[in-house]
């Protein structure tokens, strides 16, 4: 299971890439999704049931560690993210820093997600 949503999070996040400058609403579905799941693998890795959306599992995951805050800026633009308002290359560059908090925070679970 937590294989699955790693590889689904990676593909997400590619396909997000490829789609910020066509369709920034579909860009930040796709990285919002990809980002729930990364947060759902690390809630699993941690014996912990994910419940809620993406706003309640950023807040699970924080709970568990503080580490999560210096990503709350991060989170915070991902959720609250309006096509109309977006700036693509910044949507990307936020969702890049989750990214890259929750690979070395996953590396450090010992998995190899990435």
């Amino acid at each position: 299971m937590i294989d699955q949503l790693l590889d689904e999070a990676f593909r997400l996040f590619e396909e997000a890439e490829m789609k910020v400058d066509i369709s920034s609403s579909e860009s930040i579905a796709l990285f919002r999704k990809a980002v729930f799941n990364l947060l759902s693998a690390y809630l699993l890795i941690q014996g912990t049931e994910c419940e809620g959306g993406f706003a309640e599992l950023y807040r699970q995951c924080f709970n568990i560690n503080s580490e999560f805050e210096s990503i709350h800026y991060e989170v915070d633009y991902l959720i609250n993210a309006v096509p109309e308002a977006v700036d693509g290359e910044e949507l990307t560059d936020y969702a890049n820093e989750i990214w890259d908090f929750m690979q070395g925070l996953l590396g450090e679970s010992e998995t190899e997600p990435f």
